[in-house]
């Protein structure tokens, strides 16, 4: 298997528990140090019983005509009665 290539489930079937478990020590380092780096990168969060204050909306577009124009209630259709009553 060259430098860039893939490797793939056969190439891993072939080697032998002692070819495995010394790959695994090999990346085991490597995972680890990555792992405090990416640690490092990313911003704290916050716990997660900190109670925010308004759940987000996914619908940007409504969101924003209820604050420009203020929140309506919605108003119930107007149903037909059933036909047996």
């Amino acid at each position: 298997m060259s430098k860039g290539e893939q490797p793939r489930a056969q190439d891993f079937k072939a080697l032998s528990d002692e070819e495995l478990e010394a790959a695994i020590a090999v990346l085991r380092p490597m995972v680890a140090a990555h792992m405090q780096r990416a640690a490092k990168s990313l911003p704290a969060l916050p716990a997660p019983d900190v109670a925010f204050d308004k759940p987000r909306r996914l619908n940007k577009i409504m969101d924003a005509a209820e604050t420009a124009a203020g929140s309506r209630e919605r108003m119930p259709r107007k149903v037909p009665p059933p036909s047996g009553a």
